[in-house]
C-alpha cells in the first residue's frame, strides 16, 4: 500500500502557491491569505466574533513535495505560526505559540485549504 501511495503523490500535479491567494477555514477562524513571494506573506482573519486582524509578514517557505508545503512566520505581537498545507488534500494544519497570561502557550489547529481561482 505504501508503495502505490508514494506513485500515487509521484503523479499528483504540483501546484505553485506564490503569487495566490487561499482561503484557510478553522473552526473559530477563517483566513484569506496571500503568498506575495516566497518571503513575504499577507493574511487577514476573521474570528467566530467578527474580530479582524490583518499582517503582512516575513515568510519561510519549503516545498515538502509538489503539493505540500511548510511555512512559518513570526507576527507583529510575536505570536509564530507554522504550517503544513497540503493542496491536494485541501488541509492545514497550523502549530501557533503566544503570549498568554504571562507564559508562552502552544496550539494546534487543524483546516480546510482552498486556493482562490
Amino acid at each position: 500500500l505504501v508503495g502505490s501511495e508514494m506513485c500515487i503523490r509521484d503523479r499528483a500535479t504540483p501546484v505553485n502557491i506564490i503569487g495566490k491567494q487561499a482561503l484557510l477555514k478553522y473552526p473559530a477562524l477563517t483566513a484569506q491569505v496571500t503568498y506575495l513571494s516566497d518571503k513575504e506573506i499577507h493574511w487577514k482573519t476573521t474570528d467566530d466574533k467578527g474580530q479582524v486582524a490583518e499582517q503582512t509578514n516575513a515568510l519561510t517557505l519549503k516545498s515538502i513535495n509538489p503539493t505540500q508545503y511548510f511555512l512559518s512566520w513570526v507576527e507583529d505581537d510575536g505570536t509564530t505560526v507554522s504550517q503544513v498545507i497540503d493542496t491536494e488534500k485541501g488541509t492545514v494544519t497550523a502549530f501557533l505559540t503566544y503570549e498568554e497570561g504571562g507564559k508562552r502557550v502552544s496550539q494546534f489547529l487543524e483546516g480546510t485549504f482552498q486556493l482562490n481561482k
